[in-house]
């Protein structure tokens, strides 16, 4: 990941933080530089930022138009015959609708200038942080239910055969290099291709898969998974470990899902690019709480651009 610097917006931190411990009623608006530096923070610290297509939503509600149909080529039956025209075409636009996620901080009176800044610069990483983490649990296991912050949208793990991904129960066995050749076949034959393509997994599963290429004698994979740690593209799959497909106990065995797609189609993430802050003040501790506000936006547009590993060995 990118490191964030925040040197650029110190001026700001300060005057933020003289307002917010202030006593004024008028507390201003959040500076610019604070909520670019929030959403900055999440950008760098989310994945599926970074990977899926991401939109600035000037509305709640945006609709998102798929391809129906595209260019046809023909072959004219004689000289001079005319050709039927061929274009692109839409389907029904699916809306993209943002939904608001809230977190809060509290901030500390301290003395120094120096230290002030150093809080509001704290401050901004945690809230980004969390945010970061909402984001990436909704694209990856949220439910859509709606019942907390981490289920707002249907993530790329909750879908089901029903809904058009390609699902294959593991049992229990542990990821392997067999298993990514597989699911390129299965994206090639789909016409995806298998450039672009992103491996999610729980960190645990994907040790075994770090075995296998070891124990297959893969000079170039094994060691330079020895050397670095990380795991390169293997079979054109980006390999992303994250704690956010978390494990389960099934008879006893830690398990947990993994899922492979095709992120430049799949799926769809948004937000209203505005950070909202309210205070709160507990004279009695010393301390400014901090409450921010985002909107965001997620929606799986393909869902036959999803493959994924369920019951995946990760103990």
């Amino acid at each position: 990941m990118h490191k964030v610097s925040f040197s650029k917006s110190a001026e700001a931190y300060l005057e933020f933080y003289k307002a917010l411990t202030s006593g004024d009623t008028g507390f201003p608006e959040i500076p610019p530089e604070i909520s670019r530096d929030i959403i900055e923070y999440i950008f760098k610290k989310t994945v599926v930022r970074q990977l899926f297509p991401w939109i600035t939503m000037d509305s709640d509600v945006v609709k998102w138009y798929k391809e129906a149909g595209t260019i046809a080529v023909y072959a004219p039956s004689a000289e001079g015959a005319e050709v039927n025209e061929g274009k692109i075409t839409f389907g029904t636009p699916v809306e993209l609708i943002a939904r608001e996620v809230r977190a809060w901080t509290s901030v500390t009176d301290v003395a120094s200038e120096e230290a002030k800044i150093d809080v509001i610069a704290r401050s901004v990483m945690h809230l980004g942080k969390a945010f970061a983490e909402i984001e990436e649990k909704n694209a990856l296991t949220g439910d859509g239910s709606g019942s907390d912050a981490a289920n707002l949208f249907k993530g790329l793990s909750k879908l089901s055969t029903a809904d058009g991904a390609m699902v294959v129960n593991k049992n229990n066995n542990a990821l392997a290099l067999v298993d990514l050749d597989r699911a390129v076949s299965y994206f090639e034959d789909q016409g995806f291709g298998a450039d672009g393509l992103v491996l999610f997994g729980n960190s645990y599963a994907i040790m075994h898969l770090r075995e296998d290429l070891a124990g297959k004698g893969l000079d170039t994979l094994s060691s330079r998974v020895i050397t670095t740690g990380e795991l390169p593209t293997i079979y054109g799959v980006k390999i992303v470990e994250t704690p956010f497909l978390p494990r389960r106990s099934v008879g006893g065995t830690m398990v947990s899902d993994v899922v492979i797609c095709a992120p430049s189609v799949c799926a769809v993430g948004g937000d209203r690019r505005k950070i909202t802050i309210e205070r709160d003040r507990d004279i009695k501790k010393g301390l400014t709480i901090i409450a921010a506000s985002e909107r965001f936006a997620w929606k799986v547009l393909r869902p036959e651009a999803v493959y994924i590993l369920q019951n995946v060995l990760s103990q």
